[in-house]
């Protein structure tokens, strides 16, 4: 054992730790670049005394497997990382700790300066929060303003939405015939829920058609309603009646290169967007504008984001919540992320910058929730996109609807 032991105070002094306890750390954000996970463990190891932390990344296609691999050799982080849509499956596994004795000791975190919404429905159980947001997101209509200027279209309002209708409208204006071979090269709008948009865009879109996706527990959904119907014929029409979007297929081919090409003039996605255009296309001209709505039905968003919670199996939860409190304080919510500040205060500081248009992601929140995040909801989001697809592939699947949405009801109900 002796021979190990300068090794180890080796590593003590060359992480900059001291004789604070290491807490160990998995997420799958900031994977590399600037902004890189390693910037964000030195920032906290620099920023907090009472404890140190040591980051693991996973890339966010298999960061669900890895961790819930690693609860099961026994072998868990300390704190991890939860995600949109995973949240209730965590809790659901029992691998958070509860923190309410954390939050309301000596040492706690006054709540209101969260989202309540987003913790009452993603990260409490059993009448206790399991986690913490480390991020908050909703989504909105982000248009390409190069190609309204070029249909002789003004910019949308940042505060006021337009109608699903003017939606179709617009994706009409939009649509065009560049080289006049009959084919379509610019699309108004994007229907599908691929890599342009992320499936919880649908869920948002059958909310403000009017239907409520489940009931108050969960565990029964409605998706063979009348307004999800209506929700998705409007899809269907937008690629074939007004022939204003890309079917499924060829969106699945050219997936998000779409709009920072100038061949796509609406698309509505979260506040990452923006940070990944900041990235990859600095110089692309967009906008970004309210979520559509529809007369008649309440205005809908979602709200979620990244949460942060202390393993089940962490062996110092005292010195875990030290680093969940850097983790979200207001000095780190201030560094780069592809959301906003899950503290309200941070965004209400003078002088605050976010993200382009984060005004307008958080004006969203008012219209937020989370009730379809689901304990099954990566299984109910397969079904769903498999009948999306069969639906949106199929020009002559309009009058079926009804039918297809009752089937996949049925399997989402067996599955719940």
């Amino acid at each position: 054992m002796m021979i190990f032991l300068p090794m180890i105070i080796a590593c003590r002094q060359r992480g900059g730790t001291g004789d604070r306890p290491l807490v160990s750390c998995m997420t799958f954000e900031w994977g590399a670049g600037k902004d890189s996970y390693r910037v964000r463990e030195q920032f906290i190891n620099e920023h907090t005394t009472s404890a140190a932390v040591k980051i693991t990344y996973a890339p966010h296609s298999t960061y669900v497997t890895k961790l819930l691999a690693s609860f099961a050799g026994n072998i868990a982080p300390d704190l991890m990382f939860s995600m949109n849509g995973r949240h209730r499956l965590f809790l659901a596994k029992g691998i958070f700790l509860p923190l309410d004795d954390f939050i309301k000791g000596p040492g706690g975190i006054d709540l209101n300066d969260f989202n309540a919404t987003f913790i009452r429905e993603q990260l409490m159980r059993g009448g206790k929060i399991h986690a913490l947001p480390q991020t908050q997101s909703t989504l909105a209509l982000y248009y390409n303003r190069e190609l309204f200027r070029r249909a002789g279209l003004p910019d949308l309002s940042t505060t006021e939405p337009i109608t699903w209708d003017r939606y179709r409208e617009l994706a009409q204006a939009l649509t065009r015939d560049l080289d006049g071979d009959g084919a379509t090269d610019q699309y108004g709008c994007a229907p599908g829920f691929d890599s342009q948009q992320p499936t919880y865009y649908f869920y948002v879109l059958n909310e403000s058609f009017g239907c409520r996706t489940y009931n108050d527990d969960g565990t029964r959904a409605n998706f063979d309603s009348d307004a999800t119907a209506d929700a998705f014929r409007f899809l269907h029409s937008l690629i074939y009646e007004y022939k204003s979007a890309p079917p499924p297929l060829v969106a699945q081919q050219l997936g998000g290169a779409l709009f920072p090409a100038n061949r796509l003039g609406l698309v509505i996605n979260g506040p990452w967007m923006a940070y990944d255009f900041q990235q990859t296309a600095p110089d692309l001209d967009y906008g970004v504008a309210p979520l559509p709505y529809r007369p008649g039905c309440p205005r809908r968003n979602m709200i979620g984001g990244e949460a942060i919670g202390i393993s089940a199996q962490c062996r110092n939860p005292a010195a875990a919540w030290e680093i969940i409190k850097a983790f979200v304080s207001p000095e780190f919510q201030k560094l780069p992320i592809q959301g906003l500040p899950s503290r309200l205060s941070v965004m209400s500081q003078p002088g605050f910058k976010g993200l382009p248009h984060w005004e307008i992601f958080r004006n969203e929140m008012e219209f937020g929730t989370a009730n379809f995040f689901t304990a099954k909801y990566d299984q109910v989001s397969t079904i769903l996109r498999q009948y999306a697809e069969r639906i949106l592939s199929d020009p002559g699947a309009k009058p079926r609807i009804p039918a297809l949405l009752k089937e996949m009801n049925a399997k989402i109900n067996a599955l719940l």
